[in-house]
């Protein structure tokens, strides 16, 4: 009876370890391929990122030209917004982009995202939003009929503007906080 017992452990203890070896393998390749995934979507991340630091850079240039075209003719009634927008060359909006981290949101059943990464690209959302809605506001009022009148104030378009200069240099710093983030970060 015990010789039995000892020759049915001797067999099914290879058995065993190799079950355990082939977990312990597979768990170590899919937490390979979730590293390699995250360092993928990360790599976008920042990419993207980094377009949208030079387009925000860029919309300040061509909005600070806006402002300067609107100070000159604020108080006109020879020209309206609107001939103040073509004289200006355009009211330019920044194309920014925000899909690959909610991508990985999204796709993130295997990869463990830090809670701090999340918060700073919540943080970014929350000002493209501002950003978008800002934008939205100034081609109302760009294009609304009474603005068509060239002794229509144009006050409401300069507040605007100041609200949108800060909100593009509040998401700039936000970009430029998250790119030094991943910077130090060890992914």
């Amino acid at each position: 009876m015990l010789g039995t017992i000892k020759k049915l452990l001797l067999e099914i203890i290879p058995v065993v370890i190799g079950i355990l070896l082939a977990l312990i393998l597979n768990g170590m390749v899919e937490d390979y391929q979730s590293k390699k995934y995250f360092r993928q979507s990360l790599k976008a991340i920042v990419e993207e990122n980094e377009h949208n630091i030079k387009e925000l850079k860029y919309a300040l240039e061509r909005q600070k030209a806006y402002a300067d075209t609107l100070n000159v003719y604020h108080s006109s009634d020879t020209m309206s917004l609107f001939d103040i927008t073509l004289a200006a060359k355009g009211f330019y909006t920044p194309d920014l982009k925000l899909t690959s981290w909610k991508f990985l949101l999204e796709d993130s059943k295997h990869t463990l995202i830090p809670i701090e990464m999340i918060n700073k690209l919540t943080e970014i959302e929350k000002n493209y939003n501002t950003i978008q809605l800002h934008g939205k506001i100034a081609m109302d009022i760009i294009y609304n009929e009474k603005y068509f009148n060239k002794s229509a104030s144009k006050m409401p378009m300069r507040v605007l503007l100041m609200d949108i200069n800060e909100s593009e240099n509040n998401m700039l710093r936000v970009l430029e906080d998250f790119g030094q983030y991943v910077i130090e970060q060890d992914f």
